[in-house]
């Protein structure tokens, strides 16, 4: 195996010596055969390995394994990436920040102190889901609606403030500043950020993980940027490095309806530092030769049902002319989850239509 060794170079600056990772180095040294050709996130994704491979979570294989990217030849081997940073909005945000809360009572109650937890990248909560237009046409209409939201999230909006003020790696921008991408783009990211590590300057560039499928915005700015759930951000918060991945194959029997499926898949082995993720890509849960409709629930119920909790809530199930299938999943509904109201609602009209025409909609 190419021995990849140190690989900095140091950049003299206004401010003083700068340290980076080069990739020229891995060029040089025969890792990345052809440095101009590389597309611009590969690059950004070698540069963040190279920097933090430990030997651990990313080592010199996993490095190498990235930098030999080619898009005829690429292998299959999962890759350990870790972004700069992580974009929370309030709502997954809240429940990453309520789980870090609860670390810390748990590592107090253990006799530790609890201002060991804190995320390990930085991490900016914009709360920007939870304001309502109750005033319009009017001057005064958007004071007025962010004195309800304040009023209407005085709890929520109380943890965010503590988190802020107890938590290392955190900010938190408050409602009325504008949605999480804007801010984003406008001023969150660095482009290139510029820390200490083991006594030296070092400079590196801007990625993201963002908990909304509109973060790939910040791309704009030529950083590379993902929208994931809230249990991947909250993997690379808090260091999970284990992540289950299940596969289902096959087609399920006429009368066993995706929701069967998902309920089972809700109690995994037990694992320390463990995370379900859903999706289609490497360290997710792939689900395959299903049916869409299938496919479709599984994801939803999986990685939703449980988090949001559905006690006392109404659910409207929308179906396109299939109301056996969709009163089976009510049935299931209602039986797992008690106090829960279910409606079906047949779907007609021009919406129905376009989903059909375009494959949106399958089963119901």
């Amino acid at each position: 195996m190419t021995d990849i060794g140190e690989c900095t170079r140091t950049i003299k600056t206004k401010e003083g010596d700068i340290q980076i990772y080069s990739l020229k180095e891995l060029e040089s040294k025969g890792v990345i055969k052809d440095l101009s050709k590389m597309p611009y996130s590969i690059k950004v994704i070698v540069e963040s390995m190279l920097r933090q491979r430990d030997g651990n979570i990313i080592t010199d294989e996993d490095v190498l394994t990235a930098a030999s990217w080619n898009p005829k030849e690429n292998t299959d081997r999962d890759i350990p990436w870790i972004p700069a940073r992580v974009l929370l909005q309030d709502l997954t945000g809240g429940a990453a920040i309520t789980d870090l809360a609860s670390m810390r009572n748990a590592v107090e109650a253990m006799g530790k102190d609890p201002e060991l937890i804190n995320p390990l990248i930085p991490v900016d909560l914009v709360i920007d889901h939870s304001v309502n237009t109750d005033y319009a046409g009017r001057d005064d209409a958007q004071e007025l609606n962010e004195q309800l939201d304040f009023q209407r999230n005085k709890e929520r909006y109380a943890l965010f403030k503590w988190a802020q003020k107890s938590l290392k790696n955190f900010r938190a921008v408050p409602p009325g500043n504008g949605i999480c991408h804007q801010v984003n783009l406008e001023y969150l990211s660095p482009l290139v950020h510029v820390k200490e590590k083991d006594g030296k300057i070092i400079a590196y560039p801007d990625s993201c993980f963002g908990t909304d499928s509109h973060t790939t915005q910040i791309d704009g700015l030529g950083v590379v940027g993902w929208g994931v759930g809230g249990i991947e951000a909250e993997a690379v918060m808090v260091g999970i490095k284990n992540i289950l991945s299940a596969e289902y194959t096959g087609e399920t029997q006429i009368h066993v309806p995706a929701l069967g499926i998902s309920v089972q898949t809700e109690e995994p082995p037990k694992s320390d530092l463990c995370a379900i993720g859903i999706g289609s890509d490497a360290g997710e849960i792939a689900i395959r030769g299903k049916a869409r409709g299938d496919r479709a629930m599984i994801r939803f119920i999986v990685g939703e049902i449980e988090k949001i909790g559905l006690a006392g809530k109404e659910i409207r199930i929308s179906h396109c002319q299939n109301e056996q299938a969709a009163g089976m999943l009510k049935e299931q509904l209602e039986a797992r989850f008690p106090g829960v109201s279910v409606i079906l609602m047949e779907t007609r009209g021009l919406d129905s239509f376009y989903a059909e025409r375009h494959g949106l909609i399958v089963g119901f």
